[in-house]
């Protein structure tokens, strides 16, 4: 991946978003389905009835909790012809990846405000149709840290290079403690404090 500055970042960031308006758009009218939001529907030429059906946020909501309570599983794909040790490779990446997944999981328990990695992902991939998950390790006095985040997509950027994802931005808010303490600098809050 190439290194960018935070100015070509945002410039990234706005050319992407404004790239994929009918996207976003689809992405927030699947949610204002999902939350009940009223919608028109024309009855006749000019005349318009506000109408609200919960069948977008039952099935919604059953969808995601079948999701977020099943059987986790990860799969490694191994080509038909690959020998014996590309078989036991794939079957280390999966353990692996099982692993940093639970190890992960109980990182965040510590957060008040956190949801289920799994359950996140329900959310995310039945609401929204997309999925972007983040994961990498880090190092913290000899300590190695897993870190995997669930991103919303509608807040996600993203740009594709020759070999494949070049660069990934994801936008949130987050309160001026979190932001200072992992970045060792003083920031100015806004009016809500974030």
């Amino acid at each position: 991946m190439a290194e960018y500055s935070a100015s070509e970042i945002v410039g990234m960031c706005e050319k992407h978003k404004s790239r994929t308006l009918d996207l976003r758009k689809r992405w927030e009218d699947d949610f204002a389905l999902f939350r009940l939001d009223a919608y028109q529907v024309a009855l006749a030429k000019g005349d318009f009835e506000s109408i609200t059906c919960n069948s977008p946020a039952v099935l919604g909501g059953k969808v995601i909790e079948y999701l977020a309570d099943g059987l986790l599983k990860f799969h490694s794909l191994i080509q038909a012809k690959d020998t014996k040790g590309a078989r036991a490779k794939g079957s280390t990446n999966e353990l692996f990846v099982t692993a940093m997944n639970d190890l992960a999981e109980d990182r965040w328990q510590s957060f008040p405000e956190h949801m289920a990695i799994q359950a996140e992902m329900a959310f995310h991939t039945t609401i929204r149709g997309w999925l972007v998950l983040r994961a990498f390790l880090w190092e913290d006095n000899d300590e190695v840290i897993p870190d995997v985040a669930v991103w919303d997509a509608l807040n996600t950027y993203w740009g594709s290079g020759a070999k494949g994802l070049d660069w990934a931005c994801h936008q949130r808010y987050a309160a001026v403690a979190e932001i200072e303490g992992l970045y060792d600098k003083k920031i100015e809050a806004d009016e809500k404090g974030r």
